[in-house]
C-alpha cells in the first residue's frame, strides 16, 4: 500500500529545516555586513526547527509499519539494523565527508573551527565520533547530524522491542515512554549530564513512541477518522507553531514536544488517508516525489549554505575586478539596500540545497541503498513497506 502522504509530510519536514537554516543564515551575513534590515522572509520561518519534531513522529510510525510483519527474534532484529544501518550512514558519511574536506581546504583541520575547539579536547577523537555517530559532549562535526544521534538511539532500542510478540509492542512502547519521562525528570533533578544519557532520555523519544503507536494501529488495520485527524492535527499545529521559540529548541525541547508530538502524530497518521483524496493532484505528487529525497535535502543543505554566500562575495569581486560598479553587482551581497539582494540569496540557497538532493538521492544514495539490501539484506515481500523503510531517515 502506497503512503504517498508521509512523504509529502517529510517533504514538508525537510523544507521546515532548510528555511530555517536558510533565514539564520540570510540574518548572519546581514549582520556581517553591518545592516540592519530584516531576512526576505522575516520571522515566518524563524520555528522551522520543529520539522525535527515531524521527522521523528513519522520515523516512529514507519518503523513499526514496515516492521509489523517482520520475524520476531534475532533473524528479523538483524534484518531491521541492517535496514538502518544502511539508510542512515552511507549518505551521513558522503556529506560528512565532504563537509571534512571542505574544512581542511578553508581552516587547515577536517573540522569546521566552529565545529570543535582543539583546546577542548582531541580533535579526531571528535571527528571519530562524528562519523560513528556516537553521543558526545559537542555537535557532531556536521551538525544537522545530532538528529541522526537520536535516531540511531530510538532504533537500538525499537529493535530491543521488535524480540517481544507484535501484540506486546504497544505494551512495551508504553514502558519505553514512562522510563522517558521518569528519567527524563530524575536526571533533571539530580542534574545529571551525560551525552548518551540525555539522547537515551530525550522527550523527543516521546514523539517517535506517539508515531509508533499510531504505526502500529494503522497497520494493524485501523483506517477510521483519518482525514478528520489530519486536518486537527494540522490546526493544532499551526495554533501551536508561533509560540514557540529557537531557545526553546536549544534548552526546553520538552516545552516542544509536549506542543507538538499529539498534532504532529495526528497529521501523520491522517496524512495515510490522503493519497485516495488526492492521487491525482499533481502537487500532492511532486511534494511525494520531494519527499523521496529529504534525506540527502536535510544533509547537503548546511554545506551549501557555508559555501554560497563565500560564493556569491567572490563573483561579485571577480565582475568588480573587470570594471563593474559595486552598485551594480549589490544583488550578489547579502546586506545591500533593498530586497533583492536577500531574494537571489534565499532562491540560490533553496534551489541549490534542492538540486544538490536531487543529483545525491538519484546517482548515489538509491543506487548504494539498493546495492547493500540486495547484497546484504532478505528482500522484503511487501514492496511499498520496503520502500519506505529505505527512504525514511531524518
Amino acid at each position: 500500500m502506497k503512503i504517498e502522504g508521509i512523504q509529502g509530510l517529510r517533504a514538508l519536514a525537510a523544507n521546515l529545516v532548510l528555511f530555517f537554516h536558510v533565514t539564520g543564515n540570510e540574518r548572519l551575513q546581514i549582520s556581517l555586513a553591518g545592516s540592519s534590515e530584516s531576512p526576505l522572509f522575516g520571522t515566518l520561518f524563524n520555528q522551522g526547527f520543529v520539522g525535527v519534531d515531524l521527522f521523528f513522529v513519522i520515523s516512529g510510525f514507519i518503523m513499526a509499519y514496515v516492521t509489523h510483519d517482520l520475524t520476531r527474534g534475532l533473524g528479523g532484529v538483524k534484518q531491521f539494523m541492517l535496514a538502518r544501518l544502511f539508510r542512515i550512514y552511507p549518505v551521513w558519511w558522503l556529506f560528512a565527508g565532504i563537509l571534512a574536506i571542505l574544512s581542511l581546504a578553508m581552516a587547515g583541520t577536517l573540522w569546521h573551527p566552529d565545529a570543535f575547539n582543539a583546546a577542548e579536547g582531541n580533535g579526531y577523537l571528535f571527528m571519530l565520533k562524528s562519523f560513528l555517530l556516537i553521543p558526545q559532549d559537542n555537535l557532531p562535526s556536521l551538525n544537522v547530524g545530532w538528529t541522526l544521534i537520536h535516531e540511531m538511539g530510538f532504533y537500538l532500542i525499537f529493535a530491543g522491542l521488535l524480540f517481544l510478540p507484535r501484540k506486546l509492542l504497544p505494551a512495551g512502547l508504553a514502558v519505553w515512554a514512562v522510563v522517558v519521562m521518569a528519567g527524563f525528570v530524575l536526571a533533571s533533578q539530580l542534574s545529571l549530564s551525560d551525552a548518551t544519557l540525555e539522547v537515551l532520555l530525550s522527550p523527543m523519544s516521546l514523539e517517535f513512541i506517539l508515531g509508533a503507536f499510531a504505526g502500529f494501529a494503522f497497520a494493524s488495520g485501523f483506517r477510521k477518522f483519518q482525514l478528520p485527524a489530519f486536518i486537527v492535527g494540522l490546526i493544532g499545529a499551526v495554533i501551536a507553531y508561533p509560540l514557540v521559540s529557537a531557545s526553546m529548541a536549544e534548552g526546553d525541547r520538552l516545552i516542544v514536544v509536549a506542543y507538538f508530538a499529539l498534532p504532529f502524530t495526528l497529521m501523520v497518521y491522517g496524512a495515510t488517508g490522503l493519497d485516495a483524496a488526492l492521487k491525482e493532484n499533481p502537487l500532492f505528487r511532486g511534494a511525494a516525489r520531494l519527499g523521496d529525497g529529504s534525506y540527502s535535502l536535510y544533509l547537503c543543505h548546511p554545506i551549501v549554505l557555508l559555501v554560497l554566500p563565500k560564493v556569491m562575495q567572490l563573483t561579485a569581486q571577480i565582475l568588480m575586478s573587470v570594471g563593474l560598479r559595486a552598485s551594480s553587482v549589490s544583488f550578489l551581497l547579502v546586506g545591500s539596500e533593498g530586497i533583492i539582494d536577500n531574494l537571489v540569496f534565499n532562491l540560490l540557497a533553496i534551489l541549490g540545497s534542492t538540486l544538490c538532493a536531487g543529483v545525491t538521492f538519484y546517482i548515489f544514495e538509491r543506487p548504494v541503498l539498493r546495492f547493500l539490501n540486495g547484497q546484504f539484506r532478505k528482500p522484503q515481500a511487501d514492496k511499498e513497506k520496503a520502500r519506505l523503510n529505505e527512504t525514511v531517515a531524518p
